[in-house]
């Protein structure tokens, strides 16, 4: 079969005797983009129904309910705050949460954003979201917009299970790269001494351009300079190896 992305294959009908066919397909949860489909019906008696051509009777369309496309990628910048907006599905609600992981579905919860947060649904219908009034400063990289909704969700109406949408192996549905630019890792140790100057390379981060200044302080975030201590640093970057070459006057 060449069913859509994120559909299992042809689904087993069981019947029930005065409320028609029962349809389940499969176990696993659908990861496909939102949208309506078709639902295709094959007699076994007549055929083999084991490709997708056989499948010639149209019975219907089947809605799901999710975001649409699944490559809707988006980016942020470390030490700023992060809201993205534009988000496309079908029948995207404030009941949607998106998640930033590694990998969509994984049961562990170690995202750079700290939490999942709510979207708010615009008049078009489309869906936007903020990782709140502070500034992001996670180590940078590629990770996944990840996607979950509490529409249809079985443990909804029981208080006494967690919410559906706070556990990140729920957030199956892959909507896309979520980028933070910035520097990676957030150990990068670097000597210099006083009264020289003071120049090192080997910086690396996510798509650091020559626009990345950097600022020697006590505590990042402080308003107040290092005494001593010469201002922004000249920098050059080699885009292609993601290196950051900085320098200073004498120190």
């Amino acid at each position: 079969f060449v069913s859509p992305p994120g559909l299992p294959a042809a689904g087993q009908p069981a019947v029930q005797a005065g409320h028609g066919v029962a349809v389940q397909f499969g176990a696993a949860a659908l990861t496909a983009a939102g949208g309506v489909y078709r639902l295709c019906w094959c007699a076994t008696m007549a055929a083999a129904c084991s490709t997708a051509e056989e499948f010639r009777v149209d019975g219907g369309s089947l809605s799901i309910v999710g975001v649409a496309p699944l490559n809707q990628d988006r980016t942020c910048v470390a030490g700023r705050v992060c809201a993205i907006d534009g988000i496309l599905g079908l029948h995207l609600s404030s009941d949607d949460h998106l998640l930033v992981l590694d990998t969509c579905g994984e049961p562990h919860w170690d995202s750079p954003f700290v939490s999942a947060v709510q979207l708010t649904i615009s008049d078009g219908g489309s869906g936007s979201a903020s990782w709140g009034s502070l500034a992001l400063t996670a180590s940078s990289g590629m990770y996944r917009l990840c996607w979950c909704s509490h529409v249809g969700a079985t443990n909804r109406s029981d208080s006494s299970l967690p919410s559906y949408c706070s556990l990140a192996q729920n957030f199956k549905v892959d909507a896309g790269s979520m980028t933070l630019l910035g520097p990676s890792p957030l150990d990068q140790a670097r000597t210099c001494v006083s009264g020289q100057t003071c120049r090192f390379d080997g910086l690396f981060g996510q798509d650091l351009s020559d626009r990345t200044r950097l600022l020697v302080l006590d505590t990042c975030g402080d308003r107040f300079a290092v005494d001593g201590f010469p201002g922004l640093a000249s920098e050059r970057v080699q885009l292609q190896h993601k290196l950051l070459e900085a320098s200073w006057g004498t120190v």
